[in-house]
């Protein structure tokens, strides 16, 4: 595909232990429109933006904790826990609406700039 713009994109998440909302921030993302039924995050670039991204199936790990199988931001302190569907890991997350977009903690997932990891 020719001429994907990328853009910065957020996606309302819910965290299911103290039922707050987040917008979570993916900079650098593709933007492919109405082409694709799922959005994808890219494991790469949230480690290369310092966020711990545990991608190991818990049922594959010999002892399973509450890290195993998701992503952690250390600010906010926020533990997302990956959910499967088949073989793919993935986080609930839905299309913000503009008031949640504006009032909701903004967590940055990926960095804003092109090749800079964070301090």
């Amino acid at each position: 595909m020719a001429n994907i713009p990328i853009v910065q994109a957020a996606a309302a998440y819910t965290d299911p232990d103290s039922g707050k909302t987040y917008s979570l921030i993916i900079n650098e993302a593709l933007y492919m429109g109405d082409t694709m039924a799922r959005s994808y995050m890219n494991p790469n670039q949230m480690q290369y933006f310092g966020l711990v991204v545990n991608g190991v199936q818990k049922h594959l790990l010999p002892s399973p904790n509450d890290e195993s199988h998701s992503i952690y931001v250390t600010s906010p302190n926020l533990q997302i826990p990956l959910q499967l569907k088949g073989v793919l890991s993935y986080v609930p997350i839905r299309y913000p609406s503009d008031y949640k977009l504006q009032n909701c903690e903004w967590v940055p997932m990926t960095s804003d700039k092109i090749g800079t990891p964070p301090p």
